[in-house]
Protein backbone atom coordinates (compact mmCIF):
# COMPACT_ATOMS: atom_id res chain seq x y z
CA UNK A 1 0.00 0.00 0.00
CA UNK A 2 1.31 3.04 -1.16
CA UNK A 3 0.82 6.33 1.02
CA UNK A 4 1.19 9.76 -0.63
CA UNK A 5 2.64 12.81 0.99
CA UNK A 6 -1.00 14.34 1.40
CA UNK A 7 -1.82 11.50 3.39
CA UNK A 8 1.09 10.76 5.55
CA UNK A 9 1.09 14.80 6.42
CA UNK A 10 -2.89 14.12 7.87
CA UNK A 11 -1.49 11.02 9.23
CA UNK A 12 0.38 13.07 11.42
CA UNK A 13 -1.24 16.14 11.94
CA UNK A 14 -4.07 13.77 13.43
CA UNK A 15 -1.78 12.00 15.84
CA UNK A 16 -0.19 15.09 17.08
CA UNK A 17 -3.46 16.40 17.72
CA UNK A 18 -4.27 13.07 19.96
CA UNK A 19 -1.31 13.38 21.94
CA UNK A 20 -1.46 17.35 22.28
CA UNK A 21 -5.35 16.70 23.53
CA UNK A 22 -3.91 13.36 25.72
CA UNK A 23 -1.21 15.76 27.58
CA UNK A 24 -4.04 18.73 28.64
CA UNK A 25 -5.36 16.15 30.65
CA UNK A 26 -9.43 16.69 31.48
CA UNK A 27 -10.51 20.02 30.89
CA UNK A 28 -12.73 20.34 33.60
CA UNK A 29 -14.00 17.72 36.57
CA UNK A 30 -17.55 17.82 38.60
CA UNK A 31 -18.07 16.46 41.78
CA UNK A 32 -20.85 16.86 44.58
CA UNK A 33 -20.51 17.39 48.05
CA UNK A 34 -23.37 17.72 50.66
CA UNK A 35 -25.79 18.56 47.73
CA UNK A 36 -23.43 21.71 46.60
CA UNK A 37 -22.31 20.36 42.80
CA UNK A 38 -18.51 21.80 41.77
CA UNK A 39 -17.12 22.15 38.65
CA UNK A 40 -13.76 23.35 38.25
CA UNK A 41 -11.74 23.92 35.05
CA UNK A 42 -7.76 24.98 35.80
CA UNK A 43 -7.19 27.77 32.96
CA UNK A 44 -3.34 27.73 33.75
CA UNK A 45 -0.89 29.46 35.80
CA UNK A 46 2.19 31.79 36.49
CA UNK A 47 5.25 31.44 38.30
CA UNK A 48 6.78 34.63 38.29
CA UNK A 49 9.00 34.28 41.13
CA UNK A 50 8.10 32.06 44.34
CA UNK A 51 5.13 32.30 44.48
CA UNK A 52 2.75 30.70 42.01
CA UNK A 53 -0.60 32.02 40.44
CA UNK A 54 -2.91 29.75 39.70
CA UNK A 55 -6.13 30.86 36.90
CA UNK A 56 -9.41 28.80 38.14
CA UNK A 57 -13.07 28.66 37.14
CA UNK A 58 -15.03 27.00 39.74
CA UNK A 59 -18.75 26.75 38.75
CA UNK A 60 -18.51 29.59 36.17
CA UNK A 61 -16.63 32.62 37.73
CA UNK A 62 -12.96 32.88 36.86
CA UNK A 63 -10.47 33.17 40.27
CA UNK A 64 -6.95 33.75 40.51
CA UNK A 65 -5.52 32.12 43.90
CA UNK A 66 -1.42 32.83 44.70
CA UNK A 67 0.21 30.26 46.48
CA UNK A 68 3.58 28.80 47.19
CA UNK A 69 1.78 25.49 47.75
CA UNK A 70 4.21 22.83 47.69
CA UNK A 71 1.64 20.23 46.78
CA UNK A 72 -2.07 19.06 46.09
CA UNK A 73 -3.05 18.95 49.79
CA UNK A 74 -1.90 22.64 50.15
CA UNK A 75 -3.26 23.77 46.64
CA UNK A 76 -6.60 22.53 47.79
CA UNK A 77 -6.62 24.31 50.90
CA UNK A 78 -6.13 27.53 49.10
CA UNK A 79 -8.71 26.86 46.82
CA UNK A 80 -11.03 25.97 49.58
CA UNK A 81 -10.06 29.26 51.52
CA UNK A 82 -10.95 31.22 48.63
CA UNK A 83 -14.55 29.34 48.42
CA UNK A 84 -15.30 29.59 52.07
CA UNK A 85 -17.34 33.06 51.40
CA UNK A 86 -19.52 31.34 48.85
CA UNK A 87 -22.65 30.60 50.96
CA UNK A 88 -23.01 26.87 48.77
CA UNK A 89 -19.96 25.90 50.51
CA UNK A 90 -21.62 26.78 53.73
CA UNK A 91 -19.51 23.20 55.14
CA UNK A 92 -15.87 24.71 54.82
CA UNK A 93 -17.42 27.37 57.67
CA UNK A 94 -15.13 26.85 60.74
CA UNK A 95 -17.81 28.35 62.76
CA UNK A 96 -21.13 26.34 61.62
CA UNK A 97 -19.78 24.05 58.80
CA UNK A 98 -19.20 20.14 59.08
CA UNK A 99 -15.99 18.77 59.40
CA UNK A 100 -16.78 15.97 57.62
CA UNK A 101 -18.42 17.65 54.11
CA UNK A 102 -15.54 19.86 54.88
CA UNK A 103 -13.08 16.36 54.43
CA UNK A 104 -14.80 15.00 52.09
CA UNK A 105 -14.93 17.98 49.84
CA UNK A 106 -11.34 18.47 50.20
CA UNK A 107 -10.45 14.65 49.21
CA UNK A 108 -12.75 15.31 46.18
CA UNK A 109 -11.10 18.34 45.32
CA UNK A 110 -7.44 16.88 45.46
CA UNK A 111 -8.31 14.19 43.29
CA UNK A 112 -9.89 16.63 40.55
CA UNK A 113 -6.71 18.82 40.81
CA UNK A 114 -4.43 15.68 40.18
CA UNK A 115 -6.88 15.13 37.09
CA UNK A 116 -6.83 18.92 35.96
CA UNK A 117 -2.55 18.91 36.05
CA UNK A 118 -2.80 21.46 38.58
CA UNK A 119 -0.77 19.77 41.46
CA UNK A 120 2.25 21.69 42.69
CA UNK A 121 4.23 19.01 43.87
CA UNK A 122 4.70 18.12 39.64
CA UNK A 123 5.95 21.58 38.92
CA UNK A 124 8.34 22.12 41.73
CA UNK A 125 11.12 22.08 39.54
CA UNK A 126 10.07 24.97 37.82
CA UNK A 127 9.68 26.77 40.66
CA UNK A 128 13.08 26.28 41.72
CA UNK A 129 14.54 27.40 38.59
CA UNK A 130 12.69 30.47 38.21
CA UNK A 131 13.91 31.29 41.79
CA UNK A 132 17.14 30.45 41.65
CA UNK A 133 17.29 32.78 38.00
CA UNK A 134 15.28 35.33 39.94
CA UNK A 135 17.32 35.32 42.77
CA UNK A 136 20.74 34.14 41.64
CA UNK A 137 20.79 30.92 43.57
CA UNK A 138 21.14 33.40 46.17
CA UNK A 139 17.83 32.00 47.89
Amino acid sequence: MKITKTQLKQIIKEEISKVLSEEQGQQSVSFDTLGTQTTIEFLGKDTPYDQTIYQFRINGQEHEIASTAYDVEDLADSVSYKLVEDDNYWFLNDDYGDEDGAADFKQKLMAALEQLGADPAAHSDARTSYRDRDTGGMY
